[in-house]
């Protein structure tokens, strides 16, 4: 449906530069780009007024295309949207296959904010205001850490399922063994044949609740013939892969602490470990910054939380709730929450209900930002030079 729906473009973009941190991308390597694609609406004329732009993060191990569906649905129930921007991250999806020879094996979770932030910048003429930052699980740590960095950027941002690392109320539960990043170093990346990956992937449990539609993205845009970087190249003759290997989930989930023997030590590990740790040797840095970033939104948030998600505790609901109260978004009285009927991976299980969830406040922000719009037109004109009213104010001083 995505075709009768939107107008899809994909561009490929220069990633933004410098790295987060030392080993994010090869010394002397071809400089890092981004696999980005633009969703324009069908049915939106000239003539209409400017309705919202989405710029929307994946989590870890997400890919760009396993989210259509979900825009389909967006577009179904008649959310005010002009145009999407998905990005994947420069490790991940698209983006890997790009930068395959160049990727360093040192994650920081905020290069994608940072990555984000060049791709709007470079579209700048083709990004029409208002912008919505949309982000699922690490993805919302992205987009609130980005809009909380530029408070005008969005215009209000809607975190779905936010995954942020850990926290003084957030460590990893017993037992430990479960950890998707230690999960993700026994995971298997590649298959003799397409056929055999295929019949793997549809009996996966992690599959299982996924949408028909998004399910189909993922055998499309999630398996890739093998290349001689791939452990069993040759010997398969007709292998296959995981677009993004697993070395790549285990450097998303996993910062060693202490380093492992021979690495050096990250800066950001000077942040507090009781606000950084997962378990004990594992690390994030990076989710100081992400928390820190609630308490700093001016823009209006919205919570999408899953009923069957682990996320879907009613205490870690409310210490969201309560970081980014002690913000402007609060003051202005513009944090909701919504629940969808889904696991984790809501938009891909649930793509109607997630878009559903989503519906009326897209379109309470677009009645807002027209009335802003609205107010902002009947304000007095630019003039050259010192304007008169400054002058008077201030002459007698």
């Amino acid at each position: 449906m995505t075709a009768t729906r939107w107008r899809v473009k994909s561009h490929i973009v220069p990633a933004a530069f410098v790295r987060g941190t030392a080993r994010g991308a090869r010394k002397g390597s071809t400089p890092l780009r981004l696999a980005v694609k633009q969703y324009v609406r069908h049915d939106r004329t000239p003539c209409q007024a400017p309705a919202l732009t989405l710029i929307v993060a994946h989590g870890i191990g997400g890919n760009k295309e396993s989210f259509e569906p979900w825009f389909d649905e967006l577009a179904e129930c008649g959310a005010p949207i002009d145009a999407i921007w998905m990005i994947d991250a420069a490790h991940n999806g698209g983006s890997h296959l790009l930068n395959e020879g160049s990727l360093g094996d040192d994650i920081d979770w905020l290069d994608y904010s940072r990555d984000i932030f060049q791709v709007i910048n470079y579209f700048q003429a083709e990004m029409q205001q208002p912008l919505v930052g949309i982000g699922h699980s690490l993805g919302a740590g992205v987009i609130s850490y980005l809009a909380a960095w530029h408070p005008r950027l969005f215009s209000g941002i809607a975190m779905l399922e936010p995954g942020m690392g850990p926290g003084k109320h957030f460590n990893w539960p017993p037992p430990l063994k479960f950890y998707p990043g230690l999960l993700a170093i026994q995971k298997t990346d590649s298959w003799p044949s397409l056929q055999q990956a295929t019949e793997e992937l549809c009996s996966s449990r992690m599959y299982k609740d996924y949408d028909p539609r998004a399910f189909q993205r993922i055998l499309k845009h999630e398996l890739r013939p093998m290349t001689p970087r791939d452990a069993n190249f040759g010997v398969w003759e007709n292998g296959v892969a995981l677009v993004t290997p697993k070395e790549v989930e285990v450097n998303m989930w996993i910062v060693p602490d202490p380093p492992l023997r021979g690495f050096g030590r990250r800066q950001d590990l000077d942040y507090p470990a009781a606000e950084t740790t997962i378990m004990p040797g594992i690390r994030r840095p990076e989710s100081f910054q992400m928390r820190e970033s609630l308490a700093q939104l001016c823009c209006p948030v919205l919570y999408v939380w899953a009923t069957r998600s682990m996320l879907n505790h009613k205490r870690r609901q409310q210490i969201y709730l309560d970081d980014t109260a002690i913000g402007w978004s609060e003051r202005n009285g513009n944090i909701t929450a919504q629940t969808v009927h889904a696991g984790h991976m809501l938009a891909q299980e649930n793509p109607a209900g997630t878009a559903a969830a989503l519906s009326e406040w897209l379109q309470d922000l677009h009645k807002r930002e027209q009335d802003v719009s609205l107010r902002v037109a009947k304000e007095p004109p630019f003039v050259r030079g010192v304007h008169p009213a400054m002058r008077e104010r201030f002459s007698n001083l």
